[in-house]
């Protein structure tokens, strides 16, 4: 006699403000295991509906069993329709949802914990990843400064992201995409020799660009 089964669906929408870059790689379906072939599961979803201000968020998508750091499931949602929402089929129990972004450079998460999938149940979980940019550049005159931009969280005193300025239009000023927030800056001119480091404070709010310009 065969099993009656009932997947659960684990679907999860992610969205990011318009400010942040497109990203569009080619997105990866979650299957469900042999074990789950052969016991009861149930659906759980997640959703968030894009506004005319966002678009849809390339994040990472784990399920744990609640409590533990006992990988269920995972994935990636990208940025598009045919993955985001994210799906997965896992069985019943409680379990941990966290989602993390892959675009913002300070790579924050979101954490829901003890999800409780009972008997037929669909569960929806939505998140809107904020985010704003932050423009550096670095001149002397009116020559480009290569500099190496280091970005810390005032908040956590921890580096987030840095890169190179360079000496080209192309790349300087430096662009980064933040969650909202106070950061300071370092600035280490590598271009032209024997120019002394600087330090900047400033503020990223979400869906704004924030743009400052040292110069020497």
């Amino acid at each position: 006699m065969f099993k009656k089964i009932a997947f659960v669906l684990l679907s999860l929408s992610l969205i990011l403000a318009a400010c942040a870059p497109a990203v569009t790689p080619e997105a990866m379906m979650d299957k469900p295991t042999e074990s789950m072939m052969d016991k009861p599961t149930e659906e759980m979803m997640a959703h968030e509906s894009a506004t005319p201000e966002a678009m849809m968020s390339d994040a990472t998508v784990t399920l744990y069993r609640a409590g533990t750091k006992e990988n269920v499931a995972g994935g990636r949602s990208y940025n598009q329709e045919k993955s985001n929402p994210i799906k997965f089929k896992v069985l019943p129990g409680i379990y941990d949802v966290e989602i993390g972004s892959v675009e913002l450079a300070n790579k924050p998460k979101m954490r829901w914990e003890k999800q409780n999938l009972g008997g037929g149940a669909t569960i929806s979980l939505s998140h809107n990843f904020e985010s704003g940019i932050l423009k550096i550049g670095a001149k002397q005159g009116e020559a480009f400064v290569d500099a190496v931009v280091t970005v810390y969280s005032k908040k956590t005193g921890e580096s987030v992201v840095g890169g190179r300025t360079y000496m080209s239009e192309s790349s300087n000023p430096k662009s980064f995409t933040l969650e909202p927030g106070k950061y300071k800056v370092d600035l280490k001119p590598v271009k032209p020799k024997d120019l002394s480091p600087r330090t900047l404070e400033v503020e990223v709010k979400a869906k704004e660009t924030t743009e400052r310009l040292e110069k020497w």
